[in-house]
């Protein structure tokens, strides 16, 4: 299928995932625009034989790419916190982070706790600013990898590596959940 009908066939998905997936300061448009790119990035690396659909190949990616650049918008307007107990202001409105949980995902996920524990760990950890700035900043490995003149491998490896050692350390917690 021709790039144009892709995009032709994809444009009602393109802004649906633009308007239930909103980027602060973002006008839904320039995420929009995002996505048309992306589905050209997505087009001009789609491989057929790896038996997956197009649009579930794309899909996943934009979601992606929309979770990244939201963590990244929010880097940049301060938006990240070390505590649950901490305050964030949005648009004026200042509210504790705790207060924001929705109800079904504190119910669902008693991992929430271990947050200031993980946070704590990753200061005193090697790799611990590696891991904050993939997982809290937005960072891409390549990005990491260049920031720290290594190896996009080697960020991999480490960022692995202190999720495995963090998994142990907090093991005894979780079971306690």
């Amino acid at each position: 299928m021709e790039l144009e009908q892709r995009l032709q066939e994809l444009e009602p998905t393109i802004k649906k995932i633009a308007k239930y997936n909103p980027v602060y300061n973002y006008d839904a448009e320039d995420v929009e625009q995002d996505l048309r790119m992306l589905l050209i990035k997505c087009y001009n690396n789609f491989d057929e034989s790896k038996k997956v659909k197009f649009s579930t190949y794309f899909i996943s990616s934009a979601i992606n790419y929309i979770k990244r650049l939201q963590v990244r918008v929010g880097a940049k307007n301060k938006m990240f916190v070390n505590t649950l107990n901490d305050t964030i202001n949005i648009d004026g409105f200042s509210s504790e982070v705790v207060d924001l949980i929705p109800q079904e995902l504190e119910e669902e996920s008693p991992y929430i706790e271990l947050l200031p524990s993980v946070l704590k760990l990753l200061d005193t950890m090697p790799f611990g600013d590696w891991v904050k700035e993939y997982f809290f900043e937005g960072l891409l490995q390549t990005e990491i990898a260049q920031k720290y003149n290594t190896s996009q491998q080697i960020v991999a490896r480490n960022i692995k590596h202190t999720l495995e050692i963090i998994r142990n350390k907090l093991k005894d917690k979780v079971v306690n959940l």
